[in-house]
């Protein structure tokens, strides 16, 4: 994972650009579920259909509510998201840049522990649930080759 310019807005890693703004945010979410109106997914998110369009727009930003319901959508940590936005709604550079590297951060250790738990199972252990029903004294190891 490739370290953050912390000098500039964008911070990138090797999974891809982390930092996203409302209106990647809707884009993603409107994809996640399938709909493609402003009118659906404010009906969706019981909101007004003027506050999504603003959205879509990049007029207005999500607040802490809608983003944490957006992170359940996208099955993403609320953190990250939250960070996102509380960076694009900063007024200074000193505190969007803070919230970038707070987003980053919270990016990096994510990816880690996805990592950490996609190696500590097997594909079987996974499909079986084993991994579910309590383990002691498992050790896992990979062949190098």
């Amino acid at each position: 994972i490739k370290e953050c310019d912390w000098s500039s807005d964008v911070c990138s890693s090797d999974l891809g650009d982390r930092k996203m703004n409302t209106i990647e945010y809707v884009e993603a979410v409107k994809k996640q579920l399938r709909i493609e109106s402003d009118y659906a997914l404010a009906k969706h998110l019981d909101i007004p259909r003027q506050t999504a369009s603003k959205w879509s727009r990049g007029k207005s930003q999500l607040g802490d509510e809608n983003a944490i319901e957006f992170a359940k959508i996208l099955e993403m940590p609320e953190g990250i998201i939250l960070a996102d936005m509380h960076a694009e709604r900063a007024t200074d550079t000193h505190t969007r840049n803070a919230w970038a590297r707070v987003a980053q951060q919270l990016s990096t250790i994510s990816a880690t522990v996805i990592l950490a738990v996609g190696l500590a199972f097997t594909p079987a252990q996974v499909e079986t649930g084993f991994y579910q029903k309590g383990f002691t004294n498992n050790i896992h190891y990979a062949q190098h080759r």
